[in-house]
């Protein structure tokens, strides 16, 4: 079953198991659109021609067979000319390998990207987000702090 969501500036084609992302219309970027754009932009020029996990370079065309969508859709997000989506976002940090809210703060707060996840991690974030707000400041420090110790552990 394919089925096709539709959003202001991007859409979003689910196949089963399999999403892809492409950008549906060039529009004028909200401010903060825009900020999302720019901390792409800067994260993906700090890594740009560098080696991936898997030996080959960061590039466009490298981007886009990762995030199986075409070269011009990584440029017109790279660029601003549309909306760097949630699915997009987080195949960008997979890629640069950085958290989703590097990107997009708001990230963890659309409803869209549950999407994408599988059923466990939905069921988690489908709680997180049933949280109040100050609670799940106080959850995220707690998987952070857990994350980096782990982190450090493996080192």
């Amino acid at each position: 079953m394919i089925s096709i969501l539709k959003r202001p500036a991007y859409i979003e084609i689910a196949c089963n198991q399999w999403y892809w992302c492409m950008p549906a219309r060039q529009i004028e970027l909200t401010p903060e659109q825009q900020a999302v754009t720019d901390r792409l932009k800067a994260l993906w020029d700090a890594l740009r021609g560098k080696p991936l996990p898997d030996g080959s370079k960061l590039t466009q065309e490298r981007a886009a067979e990762l995030m199986d969508c075409t070269q011009p859709s990584v440029n017109q997000w790279l660029k601003g000319k549309t909306v760097v989506g949630p699915l997009a976002v987080l195949r960008f940090s997979r890629i640069l390998q950085v958290s989703p809210t590097d990107i997009d703060p708001e990230w963890l707060l659309t409803d869209e990207i549950l999407i994408a996840l599988n059923a466990d991690d939905r069921e988690m974030m489908r709680l997180f987000l049933q949280l109040p707000v100050q609670t799940r400041a106080h959850v995220a420090g707690i998987v952070k702090t857990l994350a980096q110790q782990q982190e450090e552990s493996n080192d």
